[in-house]
This record gives structure tokens, sequence and C-alpha cells, in this order.
């Protein structure tokens, strides 16, 4: 008498492909996001240093004086004479900041201030940009306002190009 199987379970072969179709889409979702670890990590400093300006210039309003601005290159923090904690760039962001007569800060000008926020809440300062991994975010401070805005741009257009 003939013993009869029943199809109760998987072959190894059906789970060798199983095993392969996860390690694949595994592997894709992994680098895609790995790719895009950069570029998210530049837009949160963008959010993080715009969020710091920003309280710069309310706390100029507020106390009725002016706020410098610092960027030490060494220890690569942005710090405020009215701010009580400086903020500090991520290890792989570069920020660039242009004078006005062109040319960038290097490191001996390490407590220059590169912004200066009016008690009325009216800004001067340089053009700023954030760069990390080819991508450049560009800083801009409204001379009247002091309010700061955010803008993706190549790194061809001005801040970017001194690197």
């Amino acid at each position: 008498m003939a013993v009869k199987r029943s199809p109760h379970g998987f072959t190894l072969i059906e789970l060798i492909v199983v095993v392969l179709l996860i390690s694949l889409s595994t592997a894709l979702v992994i680098g895609v996001n790995f790719r895009q670890s950069d570029s998210v990590r530049l837009n949160a400093a963008a959010r993080e240093l715009q969020a710091f300006l920003q309280l710069a210039r309310s706390r100029a309003i507020f106390l009725k004086q002016n706020n410098r601005c610092f960027y030490q290159s060494s220890s690569r923090q942005i710090s405020a004479d009215l701010a009580s904690h400086p903020f500090v760039l991520p290890q792989s962001v570069e920020l660039i900041v242009n004078t006005v007569e062109g040319g960038g800060m290097n490191d001996t000008e390490a407590k220059q201030p590169f912004l200066l926020y009016y008690a009325d809440g009216s800004a001067a300062g340089p053009k700023i940009s954030l760069v990390n991994a080819g991508k450049r975010i560009a800083v801009t401070i409204d001379p009247l306002l002091g309010f700061v805005s955010m803008e993706p741009a190549s790194l061809k257009d001005g801040a970017g190009s001194e690197q």
C-alpha cells in the first residue's frame, strides 16, 4: 500500500524565495533612508538654526537691547549675547557666512558677530548658508522685520560658492 502525503507546510525552495524577497525589500528601504539621512540632517539643522535666530530676535525685542549672534568655527557653535544656550551644528553640516564685501568668515574671526538684531526687531547681517553633502539651504534674514526664512538653493548660487 502506497503512503499518500498531503501537502502541509512549505518546501525549501519556497522558504528561500520568501527570505530572499524580504532581504531585498529591507535592503531597498535601508538604502533609501541612508541616502536621505544627509538631507534630513540638513533640514533639521536649518529648522533648529531658524528657531535659534527667531529666539535671538524675540529676546532683543523683549529686553529692548541689541542682540549680537556669533559663530565659533572651532566649536561649531552659534551663540548670542542674550541667549542662555548656544546652538551646535551637526558634524556633517557646514555654516557659510558671507560678509558684505563678498568674502567668507575664516577661522581667525571666531568671535566676530555675524548677525545683529536691534531692539526694534530689525536685523543687520550677511548672507548665510547651511551646506551638507552637496545640498545647500540659504538662510535669509529680512533686514526690516528680522524674520528668518529658509529655502533650498544650488551650490553655484551666492553664498554656497565659498567652501
